[in-house]
């Protein structure tokens, strides 16, 4: 199907239950081949969703919190895919940007940002595939401050923003016992480009046994040479 001839998908998530905004993001066909991402259902139509940027972050925050709903109603590439949509090109607008929209109150977006670490805690089996959303999540919000399009020096929101997500990798860093979410937040903290990163992971390395692949992996990020 060309770009010409893309169906359309729609949806107003502005008075959605969390069950039916559960459903608009990860109810949807799985991959025809796994390995083409030109295959995922967001490329396949043309998307147009209506969403209240509150609204996006409260559910994102308890999807983030309580993640187990996910297992019990959709198959693991259809998780997998959800994620994919939300914080990569097909879907962000409407839902990670708002974690910098100023007309959400603060709390809440800080509260989203901090539940992450609990999203890998009940989600994410310790062992999970490194090429997977795992892996890339946290790529994935922060990489703004990688390309540049976010600049803490200038903007508020973006230094707060950052500042957030610095604690919630911190947290993952020196309290999570899964060597994946470990790796999770040092690939993050790669891409997040804060000034105290550097110190976190001298830290971090300073301060529990870590396995040796972890331990290289840490050092080719502080050495700026780490994907």
């Amino acid at each position: 199907m060309t770009k010409q001839q893309r169906a359309p998908f729609t949806a107003d998530l502005r008075e959605a239950g969390f069950e039916a905004w559960l459903d608009a993001t990860f109810d949807h066909p799985e991959r025809a081949d796994p390995t083409n991402v030109d295959d995922a259902w967001y490329w396949m139509h043309e998307v147009e969703l209506v969403a209240e940027p509150a609204r996006q972050i409260r559910y994102l925050t308890r999807l983030f919190r309580q993640p187990e709903a996910l297992v019990q109603r959709y198959s693991a590439a259809q998780v997998e895919e959800g994620f994919w949509f939300m914080l990569s090109a097909g879907g962000r607008e409407w839902y990670r940007d708002a974690l910098w929209n100023p007309g959400v109150p603060w709390e809440a977006r800080a509260a989203c940002i901090a539940a992450v670490p609990v999203l890998y805690e009940r989600l994410f089996a310790p062992d999970e595939d490194a090429d997977g959303i795992p892996w890339m999540l946290w790529d994935l919000l922060a990489f703004d401050y990688d390309c540049g399009n976010r600049d803490p020096a200038t903007s508020e929101e973006d230094r707060r923003v950052q500042d957030a997500m610095l604690e919630a990798m911190r947290r993952m860093l020196m309290r999570s016992q899964s060597p994946m979410a470990q790796r999770a937040a040092l690939h993050g903290l790669f891409h997040l480009n804060h000034p105290k990163g550097p110190g976190l992971i001298r830290t971090y390395l300073d301060s529990r046994r870590i396995p040796r692949t972890l331990r290289d992996y840490a050092a080719n990020v502080l050495a700026g040479d780490a994907l």
